[in-house]
């Protein structure tokens, strides 16, 4: 996962940073001491890592992280195995897409298997994702 993260952005340290945080914590490490940022077309972009997330439970769940992964209108699924993935388990209403990643190993080289999916109900889709086309084709 984290090969691919630093395809695409750079590893920043949360607490001090002063650029767009993505509703992440910069002062007090709530919500964990790194993540990645980088800026595209002028746009600055925080991704928010749910690993990287501290895992503080409450009643049970994950709400920080929850929070901030779920309100996000893109999500990153990061796939360890062959597994599928599939949109409509997940309960949150704000994500829209979601764009699949499986590492593949070819001649000991790894590639990255990139798969845009969406919820059933969600109409809007594009049918291009122009920041991972740039950096998928280098």
């Amino acid at each position: 996962m984290l090969d691919f993260l630093q395809i695409l952005a750079d590893r920043v340290r949360l607490k001090g940073f002063e650029k767009y945080r993505g509703d992440l914590d910069v002062k007090n490490d709530l919500h964990g001491e790194y993540s990645y940022y980088t800026q595209y077309n002028n746009h600055e972009i925080m991704f928010n890592i749910a690993p990287m997330i501290p895992s503080i439970k409450a009643n049970g769940q994950c709400v920080k992280r929850k929070g901030l992964v779920g309100n996000s209108f893109v999500c990153i699924v990061f796939q360890e195995s062959d597994t599928e993935f599939i949109p409509d388990f997940i309960s949150g209403k704000v994500t829209q897409i979601y764009i699949t990643v499986r590492p593949i190993k070819i001649n000991e080289q790894i590639y990255y298997k990139v798969k845009k999916e969406k919820k059933k109900t969600t109409s809007l889709f594009s049918n291009k994702i122009y920041f991972l086309d740039r950096y998928m084709a280098s």
